[in-house]
């Protein structure tokens, strides 16, 4: 019993922390991407629609688990698809606030390059929140495998 445990335990740990770093890392990646191809950091309405929208829908996970097949890969790809929406929320708001900040300010009077302010000056203030919401994103998604387990499309038990 102890040895099913300790590697019930391994999955899990690894599939939350995995697919909660994943999420924070792809949307801090496509922010950064947004602000080197000089769009404005504020979403268009539509996307951030999006971001409300698809945690609400619970069946989205199941769909997507459906499509891609019962197994920790279906897993990871839908709480990869559906959890990220949370950190854009979180880079979106930061993002606001960081541009108008002193710093910044100096960096684009200095002539810094676009690549230069978003990767030494705003993303590393954007990670600290997003670290602190890491942390118990990591026990929502361990949660959500317990769901999916539970309803028969998660990992099979060996």
């Amino acid at each position: 019993m102890l040895v099913r445990v300790i590697y019930g335990a391994r999955v899990d740990l690894t599939l939350g922390f995995v697919t909660a770093t994943i999420s924070m890392l792809m949307r801090d990646g496509l922010g950064c991407l947004r602000r080197l191809l000089r769009r404005d950091t504020r979403e268009p309405h539509h996307a951030h629609g999006r971001c409300r929208v698809v945690p609400a829908v619970p069946v989205l996970v199941l769909a997507i688990v459906a499509a891609v097949g019962p197994g920790l890969a279906g897993v990871y790809v839908a709480i990869i698809a559906v959890s990220w929406t949370i950190y854009a929320r979180i880079s979106y708001s930061q993002m606001l606030v960081l541009r108008e900040k002193q710093f910044i300010l100096a960096a684009r009077t200095l002539a810094f390059s676009d690549a230069r302010i978003v990767f030494k000056h705003a993303l590393p203030n954007v990670f600290g929140p997003n670290i602190a919401w890491l942390i118990s994103d990591i026990i929502a998604n361990i949660l959500g495998l317990a769901i999916l387990s539970y309803l028969g499309v998660g990992i099979p038990a060996t």
